[in-house]
């Protein structure tokens, strides 16, 4: 405890000795991961107020309707083509090579990337929005649902493209090793957000006027992020035409490429149950699944808090060469995040009903069934991602890519075949079959051979195709 507690200051450590450097990574995981404390517990607190009162103010269709518009639209993440996610590897191996052009030289290229993927996302909705069915899509039913389904749709899929370009300066800071500045201003976009929503909720607009407020938030919070960035902290980064590089751009596209098959495997496969639902079992087993599911979303996060910012600090790493620290690393974090997710998981699991009826009343009965499976897949998943991370520092994508395509494909098949003979616990079920044979089992005898791959390659070169 005392080891941790002296590393929760803002004065770095000297990084002139290995010993130096090991504690500085450490220590900017661990501010990281307190700022993620306070800006997930805002984000938490917002979901806290803002379900039972969404649910009880737009009724189960509508809410329904959102919780489908949002699944739908949860593959815009990976509308940047996995650009952010390479923004975030390129910065932090830039920062262990002490290498400012080429930090600079990234940051442009991609900005401008994103900038026109958006706006080419924008024109191609534009044009397509008249011909889309939301009664077929949604399968809504009533004549309020079905006139704010199709508004609904294009407001939130604004606000997903306008964040695209804008999460540029959150993706910069956390290649930097400081993602707890990037933390506050999350922390902004969440308070906004909330006020947003109860703003609309308190002046009876529609579904509309509801995703903007919450969803406008956080899009205002990422500007103001990228203003304080790039025109006060690091002015020398701020995305210029002429700093554009093709081999950057190069880069930038291929390792996207992986990120981005990656994103979409990953939207199929944890974004489709709210859809699978709507189709098989209808629109009261969506408002079941997707409430039921926001408990193991919080117990999820509460443990992940830690793992994201050892990503680039895994990259850093790697780029000096210090390959004994990213095991150590490594180890102490799939030990954590699996212990700490068995532990939630099981409270949840074991106090769900209480709690969702505390929560958000007589509406949501789940299953034990349907608990106890998103229980063991929470704890599957965080495991999992505890492993991601150190995949993504070492830049080991092609593993990722094979057993993610995978892992889509047999989530979906899986637990629509299940659904439709067992119910909504199915779709729980179905993830913890297709991730545990899919991801796991792969994953445990492909990381100790890609260590030993490290320690081996790590004085000649210490990148991974």
């Amino acid at each position: 405890m005392a080891s941790l507690l002296s590393l929760l200051r803002l004065r770095s450590f000297d990084t002139g000795t290995r010993e130096g450097r090991s504690r500085e990574r450490y220590r900017r995981v661990a501010l990281t991961a307190l700022s993620s404390v306070a800006a997930r517990s805002v984000a938490l607190l917002s979901l806290l107020i803002s379900v039972p009162l969404t649910l009880r103010y737009l009724g189960t269709e509508r809410y329904a309707l959102w919780m489908a518009v949002s699944s739908l639209l949860a593959a815009l993440a990976s509308l940047d083509l996995g650009i952010g996610n390479g923004l975030v590897t390129a910065v932090a191996e830039t920062d262990g090579r002490g290498d400012r052009e080429g930090a600079r030289a990234y940051v442009s290229s991609a900005a401008f990337l994103l900038l026109g993927l958006a706006a080419v996302a924008l024109l191609g909705f534009a044009a397509a929005y008249p011909f889309l069915s939301w009664k077929a899509l949604f399968r809504v039913e009533t004549d309020l649902a079905l006139r704010e389904a199709g508004p609904a749709t294009a407001v939130f899929f604004a606000c997903v493209a306008a964040s695209v370009p804008l999460s540029v300066a959150g993706r910069v800071r956390a290649g930097y090793q400081q993602g707890f500045v990037g933390d506050l201003w999350t922390l902004l976009g969440s308070v906004l957000g909330l006020v947003g929503l109860l703003t609309a909720v308190a002046a009876r607009a529609g579904l509309p006027w509801l995703i903007l407020g919450f969803s406008g938030g956080p899009v205002l919070a990422a500007l103001a992020n990228g203003g304080s960035l790039f025109a006060v902290e690091r002015p020398w980064l701020r995305p210029r035409l002429q700093a554009i590089a093709a081999s950057k751009v190069k880069r930038l596209l291929r390792t996207g490429l992986a990120f981005f098959m990656l994103q979409v495997a990953s939207a199929v496969a944890f974004s489709s149950d709210s859809l699978i639902a709507a189709q098989v079992l209808g629109p009261q087993a969506v408002t079941e699944f997707a409430v039921t599911a926001r408990l193991f979303i919080i117990v999820g996060v509460a443990v992940s808090i830690a793992l994201t910012p050892l990503w680039p600090a895994y990259g850093e790493a790697v780029a000096r060469g210090d390959v004994g620290w990213v095991r150590r690393a490594l180890l102490r974090s799939l030990v954590g995040a699996t212990l700490g997710s068995l532990a939630l998981s099981t409270l949840a699991v074991v106090f769900g009903t209480t709690l969702l009826r505390l929560w958000v009343g007589p509406a949501v009965h789940p299953s034990f069934g349907l608990l106890l499976g998103l229980g063991v897949s929470t704890v599957l998943m965080t495991a999992g991602n505890a492993t991601a991370m150190f995949l993504n520092g070492v830049q080991a994508f092609r593993f990722q890519v094979v057993t993610g395509t995978s892992l889509a494909v047999v989530k979906v098949v899986v637990s629509v075949i299940l659904a439709r003979r067992l119910g909504v616990a199915a779709l729980a079920w179905g993830t913890v079959l297709a991730y545990g044979v899919v991801v796991v089992v792969p994953m445990a005898l492909f990381v100790p051979r890609l260590l030993a791959r490290l320690r081996r390659t790590a004085p000649r070169s210490n990148h991974l195709a």
